[in-house]
């Protein structure tokens, strides 16, 4: 080589120039800073901060910081502590080394490090909740308890007041003055209950804003107290020296029972006040008690306490025996009767004596019954007691709150309504609606978060939300007893907003006085992309100009007319209906003689659907031209790949082999460039097997997850049961939590179930089949003091029937024993009748008879011999029936003890004879 070939040293230049930054927290940032010279100069970087003096920067192992091969800078997550001035320089050796620094400001919007928490106070006590955000100043706070703004008495319907000045100043307080909010200039506010009630349970929410997001958190309030006193004291059983009482728990006070005291005295004169005896201390999981030690004939008071870590409630009513001068002989039964108050609907039930007790079924939850009590002897039934009003307990909604609809407020806020349950379909009194609801998510990335919010009233507003994001809400009514099943879902989408700046932009030579700037769309687009702005200034007269793309062409846009030698600054922003978009980092950009080979599409996430086509281009620029070159991890030919002449990728059909990164290049004499796209194949997810987490009579409690989840976000699971050789019944589950349960089930029945999940392509395969039975078995044998007779009649108490699961019907068949008579077949009788009566029988006659009780569970069928009397009330056994009636007229001739001595007289007739003859012959 000779002195004239060898390269001519120059010092550094800038080819790219980097400014400052902003970027929001959790952005990301590339700075630029491109040099040129002979020998190629190193770019070094240094970082420093307030109280941090300079140090250097090199990639991270983690790859939160990385430095590229052109001496660019990347912080793919800027966190709040990357804050600074990050300074570069570019050095050869020849001539003096180039600095330039940038300052990179991190925008941080209003946050909360703890979403969800759950605390409780004692009633009557204050509690203070501190709401404190991070994020920028100044921030803006909102309270809003169970869905409904907190605003000062001064300005009803107004918003949230903002602090001003430097004292901390009260913005709301409701009328009586028990809630106060009071917020400071610190960024900073306080809710306090002066002295909290029980209806101020519920959810609290602090909603923070500021100029780059929002956030909220919620606390769930529970308010504890004394328990209230137990209810329907009653006497289970009674004996000569003792009573079972029985009773059931009133409300706890939101603070479990810690045990129960059950105090008896004995009947008090006239005037007297209460007088203890016997105090009993029962279990807390103890409905019942037995009081022992009591005197026969003795009258008695018994009242029973309930009692917490907060002390005791009030005594229950007291249980006192009616007067034994009224009782006019031996009491045989009792007859309640009962009364729906809402329709006057009548029943009656029967109870043998000794029993003190009957449990009413089959009624309505939360629904008032009068009850009264005659008492039976042989002469009749006697008076009725007085009425005794009771409303049974609160149960779970059967039905789903209707006409609920859904609408924008606001780019962070949408509105939630319904029509509420009446009183027949609540089952109970309404506590509060729950609103379920989630984003609904387009790309595997973005997160998804169910959340869940109550509400008193039929309306609630969502807000912390996403802009131009669709979101799913349903609704559910929940009393004391629970939850009721979820409404059918809605959907609506938060109002459009100003869109976030574009992923990503890059800049090719096309030649020496013109560029291709290419970029991807905005990560948050916030609403449909009107057009993008593309913005260019030299930095040698600061002249800026502006050039438009609509969103339908290609992003990528040509600007010609350059000066060959002058620096130009480039970036781009979005636009939308809600105005302008933050821009996209700026490149610098010197026109060139030399046009290396580069490619103009960026690198970025490519989603495929499964078994369909898939294209993806690659636009290589650059003179001499270069064809761009595919590789991905194995070769084309064996992925089922092509290349087109205009350099795209080409797969007729996509299928989960071709998931993955691959990678387009390009080069030629003046430099080389590579682009890669990560191909991600989304197919429907597939479901596991569900696992059982718990059963009961009438549901069954699943846990579910996924084999795949498909590459794409999850909408719904699907839930199919059914029994063996019943109809198919499905179940959809929108709220995703990771179990569901299966209810109104038939008890004591055998089901078949599986899964299958929901995401952006459709429904996926049901798993593999669960089989799972639930709780309960057949009816019991039916006890035989439940069966009575008369002459005509044989009374059977269906009501003493046990059964675990309810019966359905039942059904019964008899004969008269002996002789083959045909089986005469009664009912089928209603699962409610108490007494079946089966008449038209013949008097002094042995039945064989077969009774059926038939439940889901089963079918049990008790069998009996049983005698009806007599026409003059005379009782026969039904140990030793006839062989055969030998007149009807005449019953004394057919009955086996005339029979057996008629015979033995017989018998002995004819020895008599024959010994007679005997003698006579010997003689």
């Amino acid at each position: 080589m000779s002195l004239f070939d060898r390269p001519q040293l120059m010092p550094p230049r800038w080819l790219h120039q980097m400014a400052d930054r902003e970027v929001a927290l959790g952005g990301s940032v590339v700075f630029n800073c491109s040099a040129a010279g002979q020998p190629p100069p190193t770019v070094s970087w240094t970082f420093s901060s307030a109280g941090r003096p300079p140090a250097a920067l090199r990639g991270s192992a983690d790859g939160r910081l990385s430095v590229g091969a052109d001496g660019s800078l990347s912080l793919p997550t800027v966190a709040e502590t990357d804050g600074g001035e990050y300074g570069c320089s570019a050095d050869n050796g020849v001539g003096e080394p180039l600095r330039r620094a940038a300052r990179l400001s991190v925008t941080v919007p209003a946050r909360f490090q703890q979403r969800q928490r759950a605390v409780s106070v004692v009633s009557g006590t204050a509690l203070r909740l501190t709401c404190a955000p991070s994020g920028d100043r100044p921030l803006q706070l909102s309270w809003y308890r169970r869905g409904h703004l907190l605003v000062t008495p001064a300005e009803p319907g107004g918003s949230p007041v903002t602090p001003a000045g430097g004292e901390a100043l009260v913005t709301a307080a409701d009328e009586d003055g028990t809630v106060q909010v009071t917020t400071t200039t610190d960024g900073s506010s306080q809710l306090t209950l002066t002295a909290a009630r029980r209806d101020d349970g519920g959810t609290y929410t602090c909603v923070a804003r500021n100029g780059h997001g929002e956030d909220s958190t919620t606390w769930h309030v529970t308010v504890t107290e004394r328990p209230e006193p137990p209810s329907d004291l009653r006497l289970a059983s009674v004996t000569s020296r003792s009573v079972l009482v029985a009773w059931s728990p009133g409300y706890d006070g939101n603070s479990a029972v810690t045990h129960y005291l059950v105090q008896c005295a004995a009947e008090p004169p006239a005037g007297r006040v209460w007088q203890l005896g016997v105090n009993e201390t029962v279990s807390a999981r103890q409905r019942s008690a037995l009081v022992a030690g009591l005197q026969p004939s003795a009258s008695y008071r018994l009242r029973v306490f309930a009692v917490n870590r907060h002390g005791s409630s009030g005594p229950s009513g007291a249980l006192r025996p009616p007067p034994q001068s009224l009782v006019h002989g031996r009491i045989t039964g009792y007859t309640v009767t009962y009364v729906r108050l809402a329709d006057q609907l009548t029943l009656t039930r029967s109870v043998r004596r000794p029993e003190l007790v009957l449990l009413l079924k089959h009624l309505r939850p939360n629904t008032a019954y009068s009850v009264t009590v005659s008492a039976c002897n042989r002469a009749g039934q006697g008076p009725a007691s007085s009425a005794v009003t009771a409303t049974t307990e609160e149960g779970v909604p059967e039905v789903a709150p209707r006409q609920l609809t859904c609408r924008a407020v606001s780019p962070s806020s949408v509105g939630v309504s319904w029509s509420p349950l009446t009183h027949g379909e609540a089952g109970g009194r309404v506590t509060e609606y729950r609103v379920t609801w989630r984003r609904t998510a387009l790309r595997p990335e973005d997160p998804v978060h169910v959340q869940e919010e109550g509400s008193t009233g039929n309306q609630l507003v969502l807000t912390g939300l996403a802009p131009f994001t669709n979101y799913t809400a349903l609704v559910a009514a929940c009393t004391a007893a629970g939850c009721g099943p979820d409404s059918a879902p809605v959907s609506c989408l938060t109002h459009i907003d100003v869109p976030g700046p574009p992923a990503d932009i890059k800049l090719v030579s096309l030649s020496p006085t013109s560029m291709l700037v290419s970029w991807l769309p905005p990560r948050e687009p916030r609403g449909p992309i009107l057009r993008y702005l593309v913005y260019q200034r030299k930095q040698a007269t600061n002249k800026e100009r502006r050039f438009e793309s609509s969103a339908e062409q290609r992003l990528m846009m040509e600007l010609r007319d350059l000066d060959h030698y002058q620096s130009y600054e480039v970036w781009v922003a979005a636009v939308t209906q809600a105005g302008r978009g933050a821009p996209s980092r700026a490149l610098l950009y010197r026109p060139n003689t030399n046009i290396a080979a580069r490619i103009a599409s960026l690198s970025r996430l490519v989603l495929a659907e499964q078994a369909r086509p898939l294209l993806v281009q690659c636009l290589a620029v650059g003179w001499p031209a270069a064809r761009p070159v595919w590789s991905a991890d194995r070769p084309l030919s064996q992925l089922g790949a092509a290349v087109r002449e205009n350099g795209s990728l080409f797969i007729s059909e996509v299928s989960s082999r071709h998931a993955g990164n691959w990678t387009c290049s390009v080069a030629n004499v003046y430099g080389r460039d590579a682009m890669t796209v990560r191909v991600l194949v989304q197919r429907p997810a597939r479901a596991a097997a569900p696992a059982v987490l718990g059963v009961g009579r009438h549901w069954v409690r699943l846990g579910w997850s996924l084999l795949d989840t498909g590459a794409a976000p999850l909408f719904a699971l699907h839930v199919r049961y059914g029994e063996r050789s019943g109809r198919e019944r499905r179940l959809s589950v929108y709220h995703l939590r990771p179990e569901v349960t299966v209810d109104q089930l038939s008890c004591g029945t055998e089901y078949v179930l599986s899964v299958a999940a929901e995401n952006r392509l459709g429904t996926g395969p049901f798993s593999e089949t669960v089989h799972i039975a639930t709780e309960g078995g057949k009816p019991g044998p039916l006890p035989a003091d439940a069966l009575s007779a008369n002459a005509s009649c044989i009374l059977v108490r269906l009501h003493d029937w046990p059964a675990e699961c309810s019966v359905r019907r039942f059904e019964a068949r008899l004969r008269p024993a002996g002789g083959g008579a045909r089986w005469r077949r009664e009912g089928p009788f209603p699962a409610d009748l108490d007494v079946a009566e089966l008449c038209g029988l013949l008097p002094a006659t042995v039945y064989q008879l077969v009774v059926s009780a038939h439940s889901a569970a089963g079918t049990t069928e008790s069998t009996a011999r049983l005698a009806t009397h007599a026409s003059d009330g005379a009782t026969i056994s039904p140990l030793l029936p006839p062989e055969k009636s030998v007149d009807v007229e005449s019953p004394l001739l057919g009955h086996p003890h005339v029979i057996a001595l008629i015979c033995s007289s017989v018998v002995c007739a004819v020895c008599l004879v024959i010994c007679l003859t005997v003698l006579v012959r010997r003689r």
